[in-house]
């Protein structure tokens, strides 16, 4: 009998799996050539400060083998050329920071098995903070799934430890409720109730100077 394969996919190779499977927009499940997959691939939440938005996705295991799966949350940003190209590195290569990072809890399961040839749908929550700044905020969720055997125990050993490794991409739109403390004047003078208020007040002028001229030379 020959050895178990060695099925082990890192890090390194499920970034790449981003750009060929996640940063197409026509594609509603991402998954690799060892037989895991999410879907969706990518999740796009929005929410105010203060507020709690949900999401979920389903980590399918088309694999031979039964898995326990662990999730992780890494910060990304999106690269200066290819705007859907996420980043994990910046150009120092050190880890890209968010705080929203913290913002997201994955829901616990008592069960965290998936059999082969089943799958999972894993639940999260962020909660957005009152003082949070408006804008996007990138985030990814990882899923290693590790085989293990019919009792449950790690599939260990020479040449037969196999490990899965996917993600979802997320994006959080933080949408700061518009004052005049966080309004630039670029935002108040372009702004609709400005611009109709502008076009009232000059309707006035040409009107009261259009009257002086009438009256001027009635006299």
């Amino acid at each position: 009998m020959k050895n178990k394969i060695s099925k082990s996919i890192s890090l390194l190779f499920v970034l790449s799996l981003f750009s060929v499977f996640f940063l197409r927009g026509n594609f509603a499940l991402a998954k690799t050539s060892s037989g895991v997959a999410v879907s969706p691939p990518k999740i796009f939440l929005s929410a105010k400060p203060g507020e709690t938005v949900t999401g979920s996705f389903v980590y399918i295991n088309n694999t031979d083998h039964n898995q326990k799966i662990i999730t992780e949350i890494l910060p990304f940003s999106l690269d200066d050329k290819e705007k859907s190209n996420p980043v994990f590195q910046d150009v120092e290569g050190k880890a890209v920071t968010s705080p929203a990072q913290d913002w997201i809890k994955i829901d616990a399961s008592s069960d965290n098995t998936v059999l082969s040839s089943g799958q999972k749908r894993i639940n999260f929550s962020i909660n957005v903070p009152s003082d949070a700044v408006g804008g996007e905020y990138y985030n990814a969720i990882f899923v290693t799934g590790n085989g293990v055997d019919r009792s449950g125990q790690p599939i260990n050993g020479a040449n037969s430890k196999i490990d899965y490794r996917i993600g979802v991409l997320t994006t959080l739109n933080v949408i700061e409720e518009k004052t005049w403390a966080n309004t630039s004047l670029y935002d108040i003078f372009t702004s609709t109730y400005f611009l109709l208020a502008l076009a009232i007040i000059l309707i006035l002028i040409a009107a009261i100077i259009a009257i002086k001229r009438k009256r001027a030379e009635e006299q």
